[in-house]
């Protein structure tokens, strides 16, 4: 099955309570491998890494949208690089 590019509004509601569960948990003293392991018990299969990611980046990951022009820019000149390198290099790329 094929991952979708968009998360639908269901999915972040639920992402959103989740990242709420993950900073209540956090701010009550549990560590990221006790939260990992309930979200685990509750069916949700994260990582103690992700965990960390959640509690320690969350606030400036929230602060700005990043615009789709911006992304779609990156995207082009990532894939034009790529390109580039392909036709000059010896090497089988994936």
């Amino acid at each position: 099955m094929m991952e979708k590019d968009n998360i639908g509004f269901s999915q972040g509601l639920k992402s959103h309570g989740n990242i709420n569960r993950i900073l209540e948990m956090a701010r009550n003293n549990l560590g990221d491998n006790l939260i990992s392991a309930h979200f685990k018990d509750e069916g949700v299969n994260i990582s103690p890494q992700f965990v960390k990611a959640i509690r320690t980046e969350i606030h400036e990951f929230s602060r700005k949208a990043v615009s789709k022009k911006s992304t779609k820019t990156a995207i082009k000149g990532i894939n034009a690089d790529r390109d580039n390198k392909d036709s000059t290099s010896n090497h089988v790329t994936a």
